[in-house]
């Protein structure tokens, strides 16, 4: 006959489980990721703030940069993240590398 253990009925369900710790960990690190691409690829690329003159809106990232932006460009393709994604993309190029007419 199996016995019921009291402790088993008594824990208590709100209880913190390394489980969703670890759940939330990579949820938190998969969104810095996706926040840190866009300003990292458009420092590297243009070479902002030393060389923002020089800036070219729209210049393709290399070498490792390439690799790191991989899954970021894979997912921007998608269509139901392009719009956001992509608009992101572009606030931070107005930031970072502010269009310049010249009159």
């Amino acid at each position: 006959m199996k016995k019921n253990k009291p402790e088993a009925w008594m824990k208590d369900p709100y209880e913190s489980s390394s489980l969703k710790k670890w759940v939330w960990l990579g949820v938190l690190v998969v969104m810095a990721y996706l926040i840190i691409v866009p300003p990292v690829s458009i420092c590297v690329t243009t070479g902002w703030p030393l060389s923002m003159a020089y800036a070219k809106r729209g210049a393709r990232p290399e070498g490792w940069v390439k690799t790191f932006r991989a899954p970021y460009d894979w997912l921007a393709g998608k269509d139901f993240a392009k719009g956001v994604m992509r608009g992101y993309e572009g606030w931070w190029w107005d930031v970072m590398v502010p269009v310049r007419k010249e009159l």
